[in-house]
């Protein structure tokens, strides 16, 4: 397909960028979903992992998902709708450690923001190159590990 059959189709730049947003999103709920670990706390590391994985491997993608495009762009409600699957997907995980008394007892979705919040922090930071520290990797572990022990009961 031409560039101009894939603008047409999608609508025009508006649409492309709703589709680019939805992807991002769909994406880290698949990678979410998918973590197969019993163990609430390493499936909680291995989330952080597959977020800060998608961000680095789409870094422009991940821009359009948390700042928008920069122009007059916005995502609609169905869009947003997508957002929040994704953000669901860390609060299921929230909720199955809860239930087995691995994670502290609370509202899944206020640990889960506060979770989303730490993780996405560092990888932004990460991303426009302000991160202070010589190894990325061992700060993002570090992080994760910090972040999974105020949770953990």
């Amino acid at each position: 397909m031409s560039p101009t059959g894939v603008y047409n189709h999608l609508g025009g730049k508006d649409g492309i960028l709703s589709a680019l947003f939805v992807m991002g999103f769909e994406d880290l709920r698949t990678a979410l979903d998918a973590i197969n670990l019993d163990e609430p706390v390493d499936a909680m590391l291995e989330g952080g992992r597959r977020y800060r994985a998608l961000a680095l491997r789409h870094p422009g993608r991940y821009a359009l998902m948390f700042e928008g495009s920069g122009g007059r762009w916005q995502p609609t409600d169905a869009d947003r709708n997508h957002a929040v699957s994704g953000f669901q997907a860390l609060e299921r995980r929230v909720a199955a450690g809860q239930a087995t008394g691995r994670f502290r007892p609370g509202r899944p979705t206020e640990v889960a923001q506060l979770v989303w919040s730490a993780v996405h922090g560092h990888v932004s930071l990460e991303l426009r190159g302000m991160l202070f520290v010589e190894d990325a990797d061992e700060s993002f572990e570090h992080l994760l590990e910090m972040v999974v022990a105020g949770i953990t009961a």
